[in-house]
């Protein structure tokens, strides 16, 4: 029961989790009238190229050891200085867990993007580190207990991401340095982030479309709790 239970948290994970944290919908090819951003198709090929791990706590230890790893510049850097390499602030994003949103977040987003080798391959390490407080009432993102409110602490994590397609021309945003303040302005009453706005858009003309290498955050409460999430699984809680 124990390992039925993980399975499925792990697989919640993938389709809330990730496509939350990620930004996921705004990486995949795109027709405004064929497969907008968030549709069915773009759930089903997530889920059936992922196949769900969950590790014992000692095993997952050593796969979020790796994160310095995964994100390290060396695992893009074969073509260069990055062709992108800015960095900005995101207020009032929502934290999601297996139970729904649980939380709010409000962190620094450092994104970097380096051609490849292959022509229309680019390889973007993207880091966010901030922030976070829980939601009056929300069910905490593993063990789903309810929290109190005043629940708050630090995260740290990122994703490294292979974007297929061409540069635009003219980008949305600056290449090089800061972009302003996003803030997502994101609801717990609606579920919605109207003020959300997707990075892969800016920089690159459509189709495009991307496969996610590695992912993982880890978030730690100043009075307790910590929460690690992956590619390979999850462990803790917040509380």
């Amino acid at each position: 029961m124990k390992k039925l239970l993980s399975f499925l948290l792990t697989v919640t994970f993938i389709v809330t989790v990730v496509f939350a944290n990620i930004g996921y919908f705004d990486l995949f090819v795109k027709s405004p009238k064929t497969d907008p951003p968030g549709n069915g198709s773009a759930i089903s090929r997530v889920v059936s190229a992922y196949t769900p791990q969950v590790y014992p706590d000692t095993q997952f230890e050593v796969s979020w050891a790796s994160w310095s790893e995964e994100l390290n510049p060396k695992r893009c850097e074969s073509n260069g200085d990055p062709v992108v390499n800015i960095e900005y602030d995101v207020k009032n994003d929502m934290a999601l867990g297996a139970y729904g949103y649980w939380g709010n977040n409000d962190y620094q987003r450092n994104i970097r993007i380096w051609r490849t080798d292959e022509r229309g391959v680019f390889c973007a390490l993207v880091e966010q580190e901030g922030d976070f407080r829980s939601h009056e009432g929300a069910l905490s993102p593993q063990m789903g207990v309810a929290l109190d409110g005043d629940e708050e602490g630090t995260f740290h994590g990122g994703y490294r991401v292979l974007v297929f397609g061409e540069l635009l021309d003219e980008p949305g945003w600056p290449q090089q340095g800061s972009v302003s303040e996003v803030d997502y302005g994101c609801s717990f009453e609606t579920a919605e982030c109207p003020g959300s706005e997707g990075w892969v858009s800016k920089y690159f003309g459509e189709p495009y479309g991307a496969v996610t290498e590695w992912w993982g955050w880890v978030y730690e409460g100043w009075d307790g709790g910590e929460w690690i999430f992956t590619t390979n699984g999850s462990v803790g809680d917040i509380n």
